[in-house]
């Protein structure tokens, strides 16, 4: 399995985590090798636990180019103009019977050509051709493709691969105007298996009480006056959810990295609205099946991020998911769970109206439903 991300990003986590259970689950007798997605992995310390006979091994992208020249090794590797030399990552592919993909080589890429993360995806599958390696694409967003360079590159790696999988009808949408023929499936977080051993401990600690807390997953627009226009919005119509002093809200960060600043931003201004009712959980310890365990007993789940909106449906948790880059719209009406979504503008009124309307539905059906 090529191009897995940081587990510092929890959904990335729930995304590896659940690739590799189901390929265990299908394939019991074979043996997984995970290349990074990064030129100096990280620890992938949720990996190792759940799975420490899978062996990760770093990137060869150093081993070519650096700086600009990035996209076009992409072309180079694919004509074979650069011979490979040894490396770890490459011997793993060679000796595969499959590689499966799980960052898309279109992801993000609206450059006539192909931009760098565009590039850093390919990469591998243009290795896996030139030894004749089948390979597939699985579940991921499909960003518009502009240029016809960049087309002619996309439909080379998905024509020749043995299955390209999408998450949504937007992306479905876009390969099939190219004349491609991809899988409609669900994204690889739905495989996790949540835990719920940790929140009994956080709920004594936090004072926590079976479905009277709402989680608030908070994700930077890249645009403070914007977060905290939206902060505002979302703190005023939690507030409507959570009247009982006893009630709590609860801030997970999902993306340890990224998320620092807008978690603390958060937290200053939800303490102006909420005072003592709103509670950081910390999640540098937490795994992706350990948030599924604890968002199963909230009341309520408001998330800007895709796989905090993911795992709240994979627990029969009402969600409302809050639109910033498209995705949370196209998975959420690809579901048919229109009215579980919210655009970043909309104002205080509509959103509370969504947090009423969502907490009404049954959720245990869709869980269900999601589970075949």
């Amino acid at each position: 399995m090529v191009n897995i991300g940081s587990e510092s990003n929890i959904g990335i986590a729930a995304i590896t985590l659940g690739t590799v259970r189901l390929l265990k689950k299908l394939f019991p007798e074979s043996s997984i090798t995970c290349i990074s997605l990064y030129d100096d992995p990280p620890a992938y310390a949720f990996l190792k636990h759940a799975f420490p006979e899978v062996k990760v091994v770093n990137n060869f992208r150093p081993l070519f180019t650096t700086g600009f020249q990035k996209a076009l090794e992409c072309l180079r590797i694919a004509t074979g103009v650069v011979p490979l030399p040894q490396h770890q990552a490459i011997e793993a592919i060679k000796e595969s019977d499959f590689v499966i993909a799980r960052s898309s080589p279109i992801f993000r890429s609206r450059s006539k050509f192909l931009n760098y993360s565009a590039a850093r995806a390919s990469i591998p599958l243009l290795v896996a051709q030139r030894f004749a390696i089948l390979y597939g694409l699985a579940p991921q967003t499909f960003w518009p493709v502009s240029g016809l360079q960049a087309q002619s590159i996309i439909k080379n790696l998905c024509q020749k691969a043995s299955f390209v999988m999408v998450r949504d009808m937007c992306s479905f949408n876009e390969l099939s105007k190219m004349g491609l023929e991809p899988i409609l499936g669900l994204d690889h977080a739905f495989w996790i298996e949540p835990s719920d051993h940790k929140y009994y401990y956080i709920s004594r600690e936090m004072g926590l009480e079976e479905k009277e807390f709402v989680v608030v997953i908070p994700k930077s627009t890249g645009n403070i006056d914007l977060d905290k226009t939206l902060y505002k919005k979302i703190f005023r119509a939690v507030r409507a959810a959570v009247r009982n002093v006893n009630q709590k809200v609860l801030l997970v960060q999902h993306n340890l990295v990224e998320d620092t600043d807008a978690v603390r931003t958060f937290w200053k201004m939800g303490a102006e609205y909420l005072g003592d009712q709103i509670l950081v959980l910390d999640c540098t310890e937490q795994s992706p099946e350990d948030l599924a365990g604890i968002y199963q007993y909230a009341k309520l789940v408001v998330s800007v991020r895709l796989h905090g909106v993911i795992m709240s449906l994979l627990v029969g948790t009402p969600v409302l998911g809050l639109d910033t880059d498209g995705r949370i719209l196209a998975v959420l009406k690809t579901l048919g769970l229109d009215n579980c979504i919210a655009r970043i503008w909309e104002n205080e009124k509509c959103l509370r109206e969504r947090m009423k309307q969502v907490q009404c539905y049954d959720f245990e059906l869709i869980r269900r439903y999601l589970s075949l």
